[in-house]
């Protein structure tokens, strides 16, 4: 006798993006048992892998070798082992566990204008549950007058927006004047601020912020 198979209804329910109706959402949810062996083996995996999220961009794995290999293997000198992930996430794993708190450590990273988010692996982690609640962006501050434009007003700029990270070296040597760029961390919990003002006694100044490299603004 032929396997019998579901028939699967296309119609308006589906459409909708609905279940469709042989999916039956009051059926008890199974529970599988993991084994020991199993649980062991992923919290060794949680002293040497990262998390990492570029701010939504699915890079290639090719350009991600290629940028870990230019960016990170000065810094470290042991073996990577990169994992492609659900929703834009990678698991990077490092056979020596001190190279990870090394990446943590050392500085910010950023591919091209993107500051990946990173955290240490866990076993509990969920790509299709976890919130990003903060990343790192690049903010342009056109036509910033060059009287004003040193680094103290830059951190406090940066910091009224969530927490200043650093200036970039254009800014910092005046070879690019048109505009001053910050990196400064994002709190995507309470949004983000569309302009800011800048006062000096009698004097104001207001001024749009262009967040560089966000794909949802």
């Amino acid at each position: 006798m032929a396997p019998s198979f579901a028939k699967i209804v296309v119609g308006s329910s589906a459409s909708r993006g609905q279940a469709p109706t042989h999916i039956v959402s009051e059926f008890p949810t199974p529970t599988i048992q993991v084994v020991q062996a199993s649980l062991d083996e992923a919290l060794k995996f949680s002293k040497s892998a990262l998390i990492c999220w570029f701010n939504g961009f699915w890079m290639q794995l090719k350009f991600l070798h290629n940028w870990i290999s230019e960016v990170w293997k000065p810094v470290i000198f042991d073996g990577i082992n990169i994992y492609p992930y659900a929703r834009g996430f990678l698991i990077v794993d490092f056979e020596n566990p001190e190279s990870r708190q090394c990446i943590l450590d050392s500085s910010t990273w950023f591919w091209e204008k993107l500051g990946p988010f990173m955290k240490p692996w866990n076993p509990s982690f969920n790509p299709s549950t976890t919130v990003i609640t903060s990343a790192l962006f690049w903010v342009r501050l056109t036509s910033l007058p060059l009287h004003i434009w040193n680094l103290s007003l830059l951190k406090s700029i940066g910091n009224a927006i969530v927490k200043f990270y650093y200036r970039c070296l254009e800014t910092e040597e005046y070879a690019r004047t048109t505009y001053a760029c910050i990196c400064v961390e994002m709190d995507f919990s309470v949004g983000f601020p569309a302009e800011t003002n800048l006062k000096c006694k009698v004097y104001v100044w207001n001024y749009k912020l262009n967040y560089e490299s966000v794909f949802f603004r």
